[in-house]
């Protein structure tokens, strides 16, 4: 009963609440994707298939130009409409224009993932389905209705059942299957939008002027926040072979499972900043929420996590399993993180996230890289545990000040709760 209580009263819980419901679901739908797709294919194809996921995602992102968060963050004092419409229209342009360049360069870049030039009107078509995908979830952010993020990620999990539909067509196959749930989400969603009146509009120049540096910067700290996410599978690819980029995926996936919690605290934070809620009082909240949820499914998942990588095959489990644990504990230091770039998206400043987004991702990609060639997959592990050490040990010293008074309202807040029971 306490928690529909708060549901219907705390708006930080409740949107926390269904993006963190939305994601598990994802991750979810996502591990029996791959159950299937392991069961039905040889590592080498699915190896790249993540290849080309990964490709996909860092497209999208770079097509964003940080405009999901200028309109998170300007949509509560802006006009909706055409505030929506405007980052709708301009990432989904680049969307195109990044792919065609992204398909034309394959030989130079990804020559593994060449089979993508056999089919350039499905790889785009599928690209600006993640885009508007994107983007509207970003809109029901802003409106703080979170509920048809989750109802994106319901359908968005059709795909591990859309994944038979192309048995025997390798690794293209596979990318399809992922694809075509992007795009009946992206129907979906535009109507959902268009049925709150928040489409069709006009470009909001307005709108742009006034973000125009808040959404370079969170354009540049968020393409750095994902780098490693989608260039280690290219790089693991290139350094140990297609098999080992589906190891490495496969468990990057799972861990990435815990980051749910971060991150839907994180941008609920974010969403009731925005709206004016008190930002240290709903900062020690979203962090007691994180830690409360985040400390047992740590030790559950690695306790678990070889049983779930041997769902997908033997060779997943002898091969991921210790990267996987090494990945599991990363993901304790990863809750200041995202913390501290709620606090400073929501203050418009993002110089300070572009440098601890672009120290962490540094650390991550050559230490992964150094380790790699020496230990293995596993050193991927060690490079996050450490990259993401570093990176909150900075954060906590850099804004030692504002620790402390968060530290005395969340002990403040636990005394009161103490005092009522």
């Amino acid at each position: 009963m306490a928690i529909w209580a708060r549901l219907r009263e705390d708006l930080l819980f409740k949107n926390s609440f269904f993006l963190m419901l939305g994601s598990g679901l994802s991750y979810a739908s996502g591990f029996f994707f791959w159950v299937f797709a392991g069961q039905m294919y040889d590592a080498v194809e699915v190896g790249i298939a993540t290849s080309l996921i990964s490709s996909l995602t860092l497209l999208v992102a770079l097509s964003r130009m940080g405009l999901n968060e200028s309109l998170i963050r300007y949509c509560p004092g802006g006009d909706k409409k055409r505030i929506v419409t405007t980052a709708l229209y301009i990432s989904a342009f680049f969307a195109v224009v990044l792919g065609i360049v992204f398909l034309t360069g394959l030989d130079l870049w990804a020559p593994d993932l060449a089979v993508a030039q056999e089919h350039v009107p499905l790889f785009l078509l599928i690209l600006l389905a993640a885009s508007v995908y994107s983007t509207t979830d970003a809109t029901f952010i802003a409106m703080r209705e979170a509920k048809w993020s989750f109802l994106q990620d319901v359908v968005n999990g059709s795909r591990m059942f859309i994944i038979f539909l192309f048995l025997g067509l390798g690794a293209i196959g596979i990318f399809t299957a992922y694809g075509l749930a992007s795009m009946a989400v992206a129907v979906i969603s535009i109507v959902i939008v268009g049925r709150k009146r928040l489409l069709p509009g006009r470009i909001d120049r307005d709108f742009l002027r006034r973000s125009l540096r808040f959404s370079l910067g969170n354009h540049v700290a968020s393409i750095l926040i994902i780098l490693p996410a989608t260039l280690l599978p290219i790089v693991v690819l290139n350094v140990l072979g297609p098999e080992a980029s589906a190891f490495y995926y496969i468990a990057f996936q799972f861990a990435m499972v815990l980051n749910i919690i971060p991150n839907a605290t994180g941008t609920s934070l974010f969403a009731e900043g925005s709206h004016g809620e008190d930002m240290r009082s709903t900062t020690a909240r979203s962090v007691g929420i994180a830690l409360a949820l985040l400390v047992p499914a740590i030790i559950a998942l690695y306790l678990l996590g070889g049983s779930f990588l041997g769902l997908i095959g033997e060779e997943y489990r002898t091969n991921g399993l210790e990267l996987l644990r090494w990945m599991i504990l990363s993901s304790l230091f990863y809750v200041p993180i995202q913390m501290y770039y709620s606090w400073k998206k929501v203050g418009l400043r993002t110089r300070g996230m572009m440098l601890v987004s672009g120290f962490d991702s540094v650390l991550i990609l050559s230490l992964s890289y150094l380790f790699m060639r020496t230990t293995g997959l596993v050193g991927v592990g060690h490079a996050f545990v450490l990259a993401h050490a570093a990176t909150a040990a900075l954060i906590l010293f850099w804004e030692r000040g504002s620790v402390r008074s968060l530290l005395q309202v969340f002990l403040a807040a636990n005394v009161q709760r103490s005092g009522r029971s």
